[in-house]
């Protein structure tokens, strides 16, 4: 999902001028990134979603509706800009975490978080490939979260949920490029990128999104309002849609200028 410039320049301007690092996956992780106060994210809307256990979210620009995973069907569903399901792909996974779209054949790579897998699916849902990572390390309970496809880079980002959190960048034969470890957050449960080297990263346990860039620089950190285990994110141009794994919905928050 690529935002339109004036979105991304929305969300960095305002922003700190204090940067802190992310460490190695051999260094400290990187301590709680500022808190930008010039703007909120407030909630404007929220539809309820008939799909249990949802997870992950990406828009996509070419067919123009959001695709989701969802942990309890092990499917992949298209929906609406209110959370009406207009698709089921065919493919079904297991413990289906994070989804992504290579907007160049409208392909789909969905992680599976206990066997610390990234499967490629066509765009019609049909098997092509598995990149599989070593699931001692990158799998189990806190295994990869989300996933983001970086089109000028022609590559990916995976999110490891905790104990450790990753940042992982990886080449589409499934290459580790860099691997960081986070420390802003309880954990991660989703990132998106938001064109160049930018990433918006969602926390469940903390409720809340940061800004980053790509080598770990934390630029802003902001909490959710109104919302609960949240499991995934997509910024489509001002609008932020954020999924709720245990109350199934789709909330809406545009960024405001904060009151006193």
């Amino acid at each position: 999902m690529k935002p339109n410039n004036v979105s991304l320049a929305l969300l960095v301007s305002g922003i700190s001028l204090l940067l802190l690092c992310c460490g190695s996956g051999n260094g400290d992780p990187v301590k709680p990134g500022p808190v930008d106060s010039t703007y909120t994210w407030v909630q404007i809307e929220e539809y309820d979603l008939t799909i249990p256990e949802p997870s992950g979210l990406v828009y996509d620009e070419a067919r123009e509706r959001f695709w989701i995973v969802s942990d309890n069907t092990g499917q992949l569903h298209a929906l609406s800009k209110k959370g009406i399901v207009l698709q089921t792909l065919p493919w079904v996974g297991a413990d289906l975490e994070a989804i992504t779209i290579d907007p160049q054949d409208g392909s789909f790579y969905v992680t599976e978080e206990r066997t610390a897998a990234v499967y490629h699916l066509d765009a019609d849902g049909h098997y092509l490939n598995t990149f599989q990572f070593d699931s001692l390390i990158y799998g189990g309970n806190h295994g990869f979260e989300g996933i983001s496809y970086r089109p000028d880079q022609d590559c990916l980002y995976l999110l490891k949920e905790s104990d450790p959190g990753l940042l992982l960048r990886v080449d589409m034969d499934g290459t580790i490029q860099e691997e960081m470890e986070l420390g802003f957050a309880s954990d991660y449960s989703d990132l998106t990128s938001l064109g160049g080297d930018s990433l918006l990263v969602l926390s469940d346990e903390d409720e809340s999104v940061t800004l980053i860039i790509e080598d770990g620089t934390i630029l802003s950190a902001h909490d959710l309002e109104k919302i609960s285990s949240p499991e995934g994110l997509a910024l489509v141009h001002d609008t932020l849609y954020v999924v709720t794994d245990n109350s199934a919905n789709l909330a809406l928050y545009v960024r405001q200028p904060a009151t006193d």
